[in-house]
């Protein structure tokens, strides 16, 4: 089930604002009151005077008005520069119709994605999944595809010079002329080289795997600020900012059973 709830954007440098760090308690409360009233009920920053007038206290609501957050109209009041930093009516529902869209094709490619790979698995015997060699060698699945797990092969199959020179290259132990002594430095320098490049891609994909969870995390209206939804044990469980994975999964499962049906029937 999607997320419709609405939230408010706040900066961490809201109360040392001029107009706002004068607020007593009482008006401070009544701000942000107002503001999620406005977000709530997708307003634009508009509030009636009934509603107005029978929240909090006179002296609060004065308060708002003379520090300029608050403006008064002909039927109520209206929040300082709402739009500026809120989300309007318009934009909420563009925003919830966008998630909507993208949560009905994931689901439909998700159940068509399980229903594939099932079929797939019931189709192939189980005879060509792998090639056995003579006893006298090693069994190995020499089908498969192979997979790089990232960096450039090239580069990471490119040979190291070797450790000595070519007239000790056989040599079981290291050669002792300048010769096998420069062959060892090139070497040293190489392999050096070799893990800072290592090193250097496994930062630069942690990094943009941590960007790429940040943002996750901020567009996530399900989660706290570390990853984190409470599960209804009590127990803290990563969260996967999906509102829609359970209903997918559902349908997807839905989707395997009837394939599985049928391959029985057949």
């Amino acid at each position: 089930m999607a997320d419709e709830r609405t939230y408010i954007r706040v900066h961490d440098g809201m109360p040392d604002h001029p107009k706002i760090d004068g607020l007593s308690d009482g008006a401070f409360r009544l701000l942000i009151e107002m503001w999620c009233l406005c977000s709530r009920h997708l307003t634009d920053g508009h509030v009636k005077a009934a509603t107005w007038n029978k929240r909090a206290t006179k002296k609060s609501r004065d308060e708002l008005l003379t520090a300029g957050l608050v403006s008064a109209t002909a039927d109520g009041v209206v929040m300082h520069d709402y739009l500026e930093h809120q989300r309007s009516a318009a934009e909420v529902a563009d925003l919830r119709e966008k998630r909507r869209i993208a949560g009905a094709k994931g689901g439909k490619a998700k159940a068509n994605g399980l229903a594939s790979a099932t079929a797939n698995a019931l189709a192939i015997p189980q005879q060509t999944r792998s090639k056995s060699l003579p006893e006298s060698e090693v069994s190995t699945e020499t089908d498969l595809p192979s997979v790089t797990l990232g960096g450039d092969l090239s580069k990471r199959s490119e040979p190291l010079p070797p450790p000595r020179c070519p007239e000790h290259l056989e040599s079981p132990a290291q050669g002792a002329c300048r010769a096998c002594g420069d062959a060892r430095k090139l070497r040293a320098e190489a392999e050096a080289k070799r893990a800072r490049e290592a090193s250097g891609q496994q930062s630069e994909s942690a990094r943009k795997r941590t960007e790429v969870l940040a943002m996750a995390i901020a567009d996530c209206h399900m989660c706290d600020a570390t990853g984190y939804v409470l599960t209804a044990s009590g127990v803290g469980a990563l969260c996967s900012h999906d509102p829609d994975q359970a209903e997918r999964a559902t349908a997807g499962a839905a989707a395997v059973r009837a394939n599985i049906g049928r391959k029985g029937q057949a």
